[in-house]
């Protein structure tokens, strides 16, 4: 085995021992999670929401034998993530702040560095949620059955969401009238901010939606092409057309090129 694939065998390892996905294992009798494959299928995941909050998202939507499909997985991604994302909304009333999972680089490949990263914040908005939820008792004690040095871990993740307004803004408006003219302005200063960082976020999200349309365009006028020449009757005698290969050769490139297209049709 290669460098590479130790160092990709141990950083896998290190997060699979990781504070958060301890605590999620704390659920395993809801489904299994033996690995960062079946963490990323999210069947647990949508469990916990569920146990966070019964009318987030419908288990009957969620796919529970995902084997590592890429749309399947994409699938229970989403409805965790959109149960996290209305939960703070709705029910909690705060904002989430920070750059939301990027559930494309999941579903590509669980395994890799980008894809760890963005199930860890995953797993700490889920976190999140469940130490603000009706059932918060319930959730509490699964974290006291975490080793002592886990729990302290835990905890501080916790801290990352409910103390940490760079991730979660949580404000009540009936505290403005106690505010002095300082605290105003540097409240308003930080929403200044906030909308700085959402608005280029929103730039970047379009200006890649747009090279995702026009690749996926180019392969879909090639494939349109390569279709109309192999659909063309030949006027060319036979003694001088090309060898049969050619057709062969055709054929693959169809086979890449319809490829492509769903690839790019995942991506947006």
């Amino acid at each position: 085995m290669n460098g590479m694939a130790l160092t990709r065998q141990a950083k896998v390892a290190e997060f699979l021992n990781s504070p958060l996905v301890k605590w999620v294992r704390t659920f395993e009798e809801l489904a299994p999670c033996d690995s960062v494959s079946a963490l990323a299928d999210s069947e647990l995941l949508n469990r916990i929401m569920q146990e966070v909050d019964p009318t987030s998202v419908s288990l009957a939507k969620v796919n529970k034998k995902v084997n590592g499909d890429r749309m399947r997985r994409a699938q229970n991604l989403h409805y965790i993530l959109e149960g996290i994302q209305n939960y703070f909304a709705v029910t909690l009333e705060q904002v989430i702040i920070m750059r939301l999972p990027d559930l494309l680089a999941i579903c590509k490949d669980a395994e890799n560095d980008d894809s760890l990263y963005e199930m860890e914040k995953m797993l700490l908005l889920l976190l999140g949620c469940s130490v603000q939820c009706e059932n918060k008792e319930i959730m509490i004690q699964q974290i006291q059955r975490l080793e002592t040095g886990v729990q302290h871990a835990v905890v501080s993740h916790i801290k990352e969401v409910t103390d940490n307004p760079d991730n979660v803004y949580a404000f009540e408006w009936e505290d403005i009238e106690a505010m002095s003219k300082a605290q105003l302005e540097a409240e308003c200063r930080r929403m200044y901010l906030y909308l700085q960082k959402l608005a280029k976020e929103r730039d970047e999200y379009h200006l890649a939606r747009i090279d995702l349309a026009h690749e996926r365009d180019f392969y879909m006028e090639q494939f349109s092409m390569v279709a109309n020449v192999k659909r063309t009757p030949s006027r060319t005698p036979s003694f001088l057309r090309s060898p049969p290969d050619v057709s062969e050769l055709e054929t693959q490139q169809i086979t890449d090129l319809k490829r492509k297209m769903r690839h790019q049709q995942e991506q947006l």
